[in-house]
């Protein structure tokens, strides 16, 4: 495995780990709101 490999393996699966926790808060965040109401 080159360098390149590896920098573009990280930075996809960082990625991928970002849009994970973006989508998990985002659930967080709308079952908050329903307790709220």
């Amino acid at each position: 495995m080159t360098v390149y490999e590896a920098l573009t393996l990280a930075i996809a699966f960082s990625s991928l780990l970002i849009t994970l926790i973006g989508v998990v808060v985002s659930i967080i965040v709308v079952l908050s709101n329903k307790d709220k109401k």
